[in-house]
């Protein structure tokens, strides 16, 4: 977790340092909300989050039946094949994301969501997995990387097996990766920023068409 912590500490920076070098403040309109980046930002456990939202306490142990019932109670979709950490992910993704303004690291996602990343020590239905949350949006998202080459075939096959049966999401199985990593890898971290999504809260514009450079051209008709 030490390594997710450091990217924790660095993103504010960079994020901080790219609005006052563009527009010399901190303070945006996005969506007509007031979106303040002024450090510190907030860590928030995604399950605690949840159950402040729902009124009830959910985790990726609980049985299937149990969550597809909270789905149906706050409005959120979900596919018969989908597990119960997807389940916990879904609820939050449509019923907690949109209404977050943040900026806020929301931290701990469920391992069946997180194909990459390492498990936590203390749950191994959970992530050292993190995501920067403003405006309702994903901003970034970064995690520990799983070195496990064992552990991460069985997630590829998890994954392939969804895909088989119908998941457009699930990834194939990636064999040249699980072979690389039995050849080792160290303790590594990672996250990828969306920079369209933090050009779009810098030029407090809604639409993520009005900030990319060269949009995909279609004919008029």
């Amino acid at each position: 977790e030490i390594y997710t912590l450091s990217l924790h500490d660095a993103l504010p920076i960079l994020i901080v340092e790219a609005a006052r070098g563009a527009v010399g403040r901190l303070e945006f309109d996005f969506g007509g909300e007031r979106v303040d980046l002024t450090p510190p930002w907030p860590r928030r456990d995604l399950l605690d989050l949840l159950e402040e939202r729902l009124g009830q306490r959910v985790h990726p142990t609980m049985p299937i039946a149990e969550l597809r019932t909270v789905c149906d109670t706050n409005g959120v979709h979900y596919e018969p094949s989908w597990g119960p950490g997807k389940l916990v992910f879904e609820l939050y993704d449509q019923a907690l994301m949109g209404q977050t303004l943040g900026p806020v690291f929301i931290y701990h996602y469920p391992t069946e969501v997180s194909p990459l990343a390492r498990q936590t020590l203390e749950d191994p239905t959970l992530t050292d997995r993190f995501e920067l949350v403003i405006g309702g949006r994903e901003l970034a998202n970064g995690y520990s990387e799983l070195n496990d080459p064992d552990e991460q075939a069985k997630r590829f096959q998890a994954e392939a097996a969804l895909a088989a049966g119908g998941d457009a999401e699930a990834p194939p199985a990636d064999l040249a990766f699980v072979r690389a990593l039995e050849y080792g890898l160290p303790p590594t971290s990672g996250i990828g920023l969306g920079i369209d999504r933090l050009i779009m809260l810098l030029a407090e514009v809604p639409a993520i068409r009005d900030v990319i450079p060269f949009p995909i051209m279609r004919p008029e008709a």
